[in-house]
């Protein structure tokens, strides 16, 4: 008997882990967004807008809170919650709960927002001549930058929230010059890092260096604005598809630029750090993320994954035929399309 349970309970492992290999997702939870609402990855659920509500939704797809943010808002998340935001009205919420830490009108029409540990940072005038201004959560203002004209390509917080980061580019000389300028917060300006040899489009920073992506290199800095010219990285011809951005040292996707642009994806630079591990995907794939250390890449019926140790991809096979895929959330569920409705897929490891 003990020698027949003992069989019978190694049959049932080894069951589950054949099935969990079998080579296709089991698993796809329909949601109430639809397809063309704006959405972001929340957490394990997502954030969407049906126009003029935000409502945020579990990993298992169910509503924990929604707030009325008025007709034709926009909204970012951020690592301290969510900025919402029409005209010059700016609203913070709390993500679990959806508490408003804030609701005001600011000085001018707001272009972007994003909400950070410690602070806020709303972006407001004009594309080319516009200005920053620096909230903590309960809405008094503690900076306002001025950013005359500069076309501002990205920004946000670094330092457990507590330093704040411009990219931007000034195209009034013979040659466009990218800068990436920190602050601290109510004090200085503590930085700035130039680069008048490519077009910057990301900016990293991470605990011992910043790193900085262009159409040409990528480029390492230490945090007195020094390059670390040894750890230069060539990409000229790659573009940056996705990185995960909640880690210090984080796995990036290269595409080929041309690749990109047709939604036909077969190649792969995976970099980490100094690691450059090339991937040749099995299918064409229309979309690729990373998360960890692994990537995914995504056709209407497959999605292939790689780690960073592996030299061949596995292939399964989606649950639904899949239009488009939004991202993929905290726990690795793929936000994906499919007939107008959206669904969640949770993804192997």
């Amino acid at each position: 008997l003990v020698v027949a349970l003992i069989s019978l309970l190694a049959w049932l492992i080894a069951s589950q882990i054949v099935s969990s290999r079998s080579g296709a997702l089991r698993t796809a939870t329909p949601l109430p967004a639809r397809t063309g609402q704006k959405n972001e990855p929340l957490g394990d659920g997502l954030l969407y807008s049906d126009g003029t509500t935000l409502h945020a939704l579990s990993g298992k797809g169910l509503q924990i809170w929604s707030y009325a943010a008025g007709s034709g808002s926009s909204f970012s998340v951020g690592k301290g919650g969510v900025a919402a935001w029409q005209s010059k009205t700016l609203s913070l919420l709390t993500s679990d709960q959806g508490a408003t830490l804030y609701s005001g009108t600011l000085e001018d029409t707001i272009l972007d927002a994003r909400m950070d540990t410690q602070y806020a940072a709303a972006q407001v005038g004009t594309e080319h001549d516009s200005v920053m201004l620096i909230l903590e959560h309960g809405g008094r203002q503690v900076d306002r930058i001025e950013l005359s004209n500069q076309t501002v390509l990205d920004f946000g917080f670094f330092y457990n929230g507590s330093l704040f980061w411009v990219m931007s580019m000034d195209t009034e000389g013979t040659v466009p010059m990218c800068s990436i300028s920190t602050y601290k917060p109510g004090k200085m300006l503590a930085g700035t890092i130039t680069d008048s040899q490519q077009v910057l489009y990301e900016v990293l920073f991470q605990s011992s260096k910043i790193r900085a992506v262009g159409t040409t290199h990528i480029k390492d800095f230490d945090y007195t604005s020094r390059e670390l010219t040894s750890d230069r990285v060539l990409v000229y011809g790659w573009y940056l598809m996705d990185l995960d951005d909640e880690a210090d040292n984080p796995l990036m996707a290269f595409v080929p630029v041309a690749q990109a642009e047709s939604g036909q994806i077969q190649d792969v630079r995976m970099i980490q750090g100094q690691t450059d591990h090339p991937v040749r995907l099995p299918y064409p794939s229309s979309r690729v993320f990373a998360r960890d250390d692994t990537i995914y890449a995504f056709t209407n019926q497959y999605v292939s994954m790689c780690r960073l140790d592996q030299t061949t991809p596995e292939t399964y096979a989606m649950p639904i035929y899949v239009d488009d895929v939004v991202g993929i959330t905290k726990n690795h569920q793929a936000i994906v399309s499919s007939g107008g409705v959206m669904y969640l897929v949770p993804l192997l490891r």
